[in-house]
C-alpha cells in the first residue's frame, strides 16, 4: 500500500477510535463522577507508563520487518524476527502479570487519595488495570509486524472492534446494572484478550510462514541492542515527559482533581493522537527512503508532513483555545467542574497544537538512526520540565500546571523540530520547517484574537465556535489549493526548460 492509503486508513481508524472515546467521555465522567473517572485517567496513565517495559522492541520489529518487505521473499527471516521478539515480550507480560496484586496494593496506600472510594476499591481497581496492561502487552509486537508489512488495514480494524467493545459494553452494562468502576476493568482485561489473539492470528498469517516452524534467533536481539536501548531510552523519557502532570498530580491531589482534570487531558490528547497516524504510515516510507540514500525525496516528504499536521490539527486547537467556555458547557453539561475544566481545557489545547509535531521529528530520527541525539534531547527537557512542575503541582493550582506543560511545550517543540532537522538534514532546511509549522497558527491565533476584540460576546457563542472552525479550515484548504497549484506549476516550467 502507498503511503497516501496507509495514512486514509489511519486517519479513518483513529478518527473512529477517537471519536467513540471523545463521545462517551461526558457520558463516563456523568456516569461514573469526577473521583471514579479519576480512576479511568490512573488506568490510562498507566497504560503508557507500564508500556515502557516493552520499549524499543515493537519499533525494532516493525524497522526491521519493513526493510525486509521489499527485499524478496524473505518470509523466514521475517518470521524469526516476530518468534524471537514474541518471546521477549511474552516474558516481559508474565513478570508484569505477576506483580500485579503488589502494584495494586501499593498503590491504594501509598500513591491514589480517595475521597469517598475505599482503599479496597482502588487497590481491586489498579490490580485489574495491571492485568489487563499485561494481557495486552505483546500484542504491540504483533501490530507492529502488521504495519511493518504496511498492512495497516488490521491494526486499525482491531484496535477500532477493541474501543467499540471496551466503550459501548462498559457503559450501558454499568449504567444499566449501576455497578462500580471496577467493572469497566474486569471488561478491560476481556478486551485485552480479544485484542492479543486478533493480532497474533492476523500478524501470523500476513508473514506466510509457518507458526509452529519458524524458530527463534537471540543473536538478532544482540545486533539489534543499541537501537532497541536508545529507541527505549527515548520512549520512556518521551511517555514519561508527556504524562509528567498527570503522573506528579496524582501525588499530591485527591482522585476527584485528577478526574477533572484527567477529562480535560483525554480531549486535548485526542486531538495529539490525530498525528499519531501520520507518525506511524510515514515511518515505513522514510525507512526505505533513508536506506536507500534518497534525501531529497526524504526531505520533501518531510516538509509534507509537517504542512498536512498544521493545516489540519490547527482551526481544532484554535477553536478550543479561544471558545473553550462554549466548548465546556456544551460539551460536559456539568456546571459543577466548568470553570477548572475551562482553564484547564484552554492551556492544554496549546499544548496539544505544540505536542502534535513532535512525532513527525521522532520517526524521522527512528529512521535514519539519529535516535541518540534525540534521546538526549528528550532527557534533558524531562529535566527542565521536572524542574518547572513539580514547586508549581505543590504551591500552584491544576490550571497553572496546565499553562506550565503548554509554555514548556511550546519551546520544546520548536528546539527539538529545530535542532533534529539541521543535523539529519543542514541548517537551510529550518526556513521551510519553520513555515510550515508555524505560518498558519500565528494567522489563526492574530484572526482569533482580533475576532474577539472586535466581538468579546462571540467567546460565549456556540455559533461562532463553529463558524471559526470552518472558518479556519476553508483558510487550510485554500493554502492547500496554493500549496498544490505553485508546486504544479515548478513542475511545468522544469517540464519545459527541459
Amino acid at each position: 500500500m502507498t503511503l497516501a492509503v496507509n495514512i486514509a486508513i489511519n486517519f479513518i481508524g483513529r478518527f473512529l477510535s477517537i471519536g467513540l472515546l471523545l463521545l462517551f467521555l461526558p457520558l463516563f465522567l456523568n456516569l461514573l463522577g469526577p473521583e471514579e473517572y479519576g480512576l479511568l485517567t490512573i488506568y490510562a496513565l498507566l497504560q503508557l507508563v507500564l508500556s515502557v517495559l516493552e520499549s524499543g522492541i515493537s519499533t525494532t520489529v516493525n524497522k526491521n520487518i519493513a526493510a525486509l518487505t521489499n527485499s524478496g521473499e524473505n518470509f523466514q527471516e521475517q518470521a524469526t524476527i516476530l518468534r524471537t521478539y514474541e518471546l521477549i515480550i511474552a516474558l516481559i507480560a508474565i513478570f508484569l502479570l505477576s506483580l500485579s496484586p503488589l502494584i495494586g496494593n501499593l498503590s491504594s496506600k501509598h500513591w491514589l487519595e480517595g475521597v469517598s472510594l475505599s482503599p479496597e476499591i482502588i487497590s481491586l481497581s489498579v490490580t485489574l488495570m495491571t492485568v489487563s496492561i499485561a494481557i495486552r502487552l505483546p500484542s504491540l509486537v504483533y501490530l507492529s509486524t502488521l504495519l511493518g508489512l504496511q498492512l495497516h488495514l488490521y491494526p486499525n480494524i482491531i484496535q477500532m472492534v477493541s474501543v467499540i467493545f471496551r466503550t459501548l459494553i462498559a457503559y450501558f452494562y454499568m449504567k444499566h446494572n449501576n455497578s462500580g468502576v471496577e467493572t469497566y476493568f474486569y471488561i478491560a482485561i476481556f478486551d485485552s484478550i480479544f485484542v492479543l489473539l486478533c493480532s497474533a492470528f492476523f500478524a501470523w498469517k500476513k508473514i506466510r510462514f509457518s507458526f509452529l516452524q519458524a524458530k527463534h534467533n537471540f543473536s538478532i536481539i544482540t545486533r539489534e541492542l543499541h537501537f532497541i536501548s536508545l529507541v527505549a531510552l527515548n520512549t520512556i523519557v518521551t511517555t514519561f515527559t508527556t504524562q509528567l502532570d498527570r503522573l506528579i498530580l496524582s501525588f499530591s491531589v485527591p482522585l476527584n482533581i485528577i478526574g477533572i482534570y484527567g477529562a480535560a487531558a483525554t480531549l486535548s490528547g485526542g486531538i495529539v493522537s490525530i498525528s499519531y497516524p501520520i507518525a506511524v504510515a510515514a515511518f515505513p516510507r522514510l525507512t526505505q527512503l533513508s536506506a536507500n540514500n534518497n534525501i531529497s525525496e526524504l526531505k520533501i516528504t518531510y516538509l509534507q508532513l509537517f504542512r498536512l499536521v498544521s493545516l489540519l490539527l490547527t482551526p481544532i486547537c484554535m477553536t478550543i483555545f479561544f471558545f473553550s467556555d462554549t466548548i465546556v458547557y456544551v460539551y460536559f453539561q456539568n456546571p459543577e467542574q466548568s470553570e477548572l475544566l475551562t482553564k484547564i481545557l484552554s492551556w492544554l489545547s496549546i499544548f496539544a497544537l505544540c505536542s502534535t509535531f513532535i512525532p513527525l521529528v521522532t520517526v524521522l530520527a527512528q529512521s535514519t538512526g539519529r535516535v541518540k541525539e534525540l534521546s538526549y534531547f528528550n532527557m534533558a527537557f524531562l529535566l527542565f520540565l521536572t524542574l518547572f512542575l513539580l514547586p508549581t503541582s505543590i504551591l500552584g493550582t491544576v490550571s497553572t500546571v496546565a499553562f506550565i506543560m503548554a509554555f514548556c511545550y511550546f519551546l520544546f517543540s520548536m528546539l527539538l523540530v529545530g535542532y533534529m532537522s539541521a543535523i539529519i538534514f543542514d541548517a537551510k532546511i529550518l526556513i521551510s520547517v519553520f513555515k510550515e509549522m508555524l505560518v498558519f497558527p500565528f494567522f489563526i491565533l492574530c484572526l482569533g484574537t482580533t475576532v474577539l476584540l472586535i466581538f468579546p460576546d462571540f467567546k460565549d457563542s456556540l455559533i461562532a465556535s463553529a463558524s471559526f472552525l470552518l472558518i479556519s479550515y476553508a483558510i487550510a484548504v485554500a493554502l492547500n489549493i496554493q500549496v498544490a497549484h505553485s508546486f504544479m506549476k515548478r513542475i511545468r516550467v522544469h517540464i519545459k526548460n527541459k
